[in-house]
């Protein structure tokens, strides 16, 4: 360890004084890690010799690259080293510049003239190529000054989902695609386009391929100025909305009268989207200010109260809801949450609206303004966990997965949209699932049945957090509740939770909601 590291941790270590014994061992702990995580990245990477000799073995298909460099500005040097990590490759079947390729297992392979190869990166893609099929292909990242490497944070990056696509440039600098793409898309020129020009270019590519694949290992690592942290190009997709369809907003309720208030006023004052129902589901409300104030709104022709006697079951209390709503669209809400953006509906509609989309998520804010919900991500916190939860709510997340909509696992049913016919479809949601884990059941159905889920950074509210139950577990009846929720859903969706999810990198921790390392 260097001086100044050796200082540093010194310096760590007195501060750890100041604090507990235990909260001590933890800080150290962490700090530790963080250590040791650092010290790996740091190194150059390169194959053991048993690596390599892997790697020389013949693959089951002869998958022959064209490599494209692109850029024109990068100096000598600079393009001898793109170049040199180029003549380190385990897998040889490449060529640099332009071929003719004349057998349709041709794939081109673009790379910034500028990055850095690592040694079994073309053998990972033939790999990867042969066991899927894929036709177009990118990988996850790392960050360099100068060679010898002094690394940076890994971006390691989430599954293909074509609103991911749209929405931050995922794979501009390294990809692989087939030749025959390359043609379909009508992209050949991609290598002289300019960089708006490539992006979309990709998303023309990747959306035309048969098979997208990533490859969740680091293979290109890419040259920026000292001093300065990379950030994804990313963008705001706002498609048009056709025509003006009803949303039915459904608000289960339970006595908390301000909290249904707060969340009703805030959808008639702020909500610019002209055509939408509230239905409230009252279930076992017991103060009489709360039926006062049931009479009160009704006095409102674009609100209703329908009444659901029984125990409490959020699926059977949204389902009956659902089946006096009139809306193409159905909305589920907490009555604990309170609108943010005024266009909030028209963020989620315009993603709704598509035959691809099953259900539309909102971010969704504590009162303190940190993040509550910006998607969910399968296998975190052993089964669900909400992506950055307790993050600034400015933060742009890593690297940049709070700035853009996005395809995700699952989404709260806090706020969640459902177009009618995909609801009727999975038989709304299973009322075995009484208390917890009947959204994130919902969201992986639908995504059985082959719709996407999209997560929307633009559709904001706050979120009051389960005001109206309590937590899963105050009571011995909730415990009971949640341990046997969990155990149905743990034996309902096993073999999604062995694949992990395909939206999260399997290099990023499970064990935390903050996408850092595992």
């Amino acid at each position: 360890m260097s001086n100044s590291r050796m200082r540093q941790w010194l310096r760590f270590v007195k501060h750890c004084r100041t604090v507990g014994p235990g909260e001590a061992k933890r800080r150290i702990r962490e700090k530790a890690e963080t250590e040791r995580i650092r010290a790996e990245l740091a190194r150059r990477p390169e194959l053991t010799p048993g690596e390599r000799k892997a790697q020389a073995a013949a693959l089951p298909r002869a998958i022959r690259f064209e490599i494209i460099l692109m850029g024109k500005n990068a100096d000598g040097k600079v393009r001898e080293e793109a170049l040199s990590s180029l003549r380190e490759q385990t897998y040889t079947r490449f060529e640099i510049g332009e071929t003719d390729g004349e057998t349709a297992e041709d794939y081109a392979v673009f790379m910034d003239e500028d990055g850095w190869l690592y040694p079994g990166a073309l053998y990972e893609i033939a790999k990867a190529i042969c066991e899927t099929g894929a036709e177009f292909l990118y990988t996850d990242e790392d960050f360099f000054t100068a060679l010898p490497a002094k690394l940076n944070r890994p971006w390691c990056k989430p599954g293909y989902g074509p609103d991911t696509m749209r929405g931050c440039e995922v794979c501009g600098a390294f990809f692989a695609c087939s030749k025959a793409l390359l043609k379909k898309a009508g992209a050949e020129g991609y290598a002289g386009m300019s960089p708006e020009e490539r992006w979309d270019a990709v998303i023309q590519m990747a959306a035309a391929a048969e098979r997208v694949e990533r490859v969740p290992k680091i293979l290109f690592y890419r040259r920026i100025p000292a001093g300065e942290t990379f950030q994804p190009a990313v963008r705001r997709v706002q498609d048009p909305i056709e025509g003006e369809p009803l949303v039915s907003i459904l608000i289960p309720n339970k006595d908390h009268r301000e909290d249904l208030a707060r969340c009703i006023d805030s959808i008639r004052e702020k909500t610019t989207w002209p055509k939408w129902e509230i239905i409230v589901i009252e279930n076992n409300s017991e103060d009489e200010e709360t039926f006062r104030y049931y009479e009160e709104i009704g006095k409102d022709e674009r609100i209703r109260v329908i009444r659901r006697e029984g125990q409490f079951n959020y699926s059977a209390v949204n389902n009956a809801g659902f089946r006096e709503a009139k809306g193409e669209q159905i909305l589920l809400l907490n009555n604990d949450t309170e609108v943010v953006s005024p266009d909030w509906i028209q963020e989620m509609l315009m993603y709704a609206q598509r035959e691809d989309v099953g259900a539309v998520g909102a971010k969704l804010y504590y009162p303190d303004g940190t993040i509550q919900h910006a998607g969910i991500g399968i296998g975190i916190k052993m089964l669900a966990g909400h992506y950055f939860r307790g993050e600034a709510g400015d933060s742009k997340g890593y690297y940049g997965r709070l700035s853009y909509a996005q395809e995700v696992s699952a989404v709260t049913a806090a706020c969640m949209m459902i177009p009618r016919k995909v609801y009727e479809e999975m038989n709304g949601l299973d009322e075995s699932f009484s208390v917890v884990f009947n959204d994130v059941d919902l969201c992986l159905r639908i995504r059985e049945a082959g719709y996407n889920i999209v997560w929307t950074p633009w559709a904001e509210l706050t979120h009051y957090e389960s005001k109206s139950r309590g937590a899963d577990e105050d009571t011995e009846e909730k415990k009971r509740f949640f341990v046997g929720e969990t155990n149905r859903f743990l034996r309902k969706w096993y073999r999604v939770l062995e694949e992990g999810d395909p939206y999260y990198n399997p290099n990023l921790t499970r064990d935390k909601e903050d996408f850092s390392l595992r």
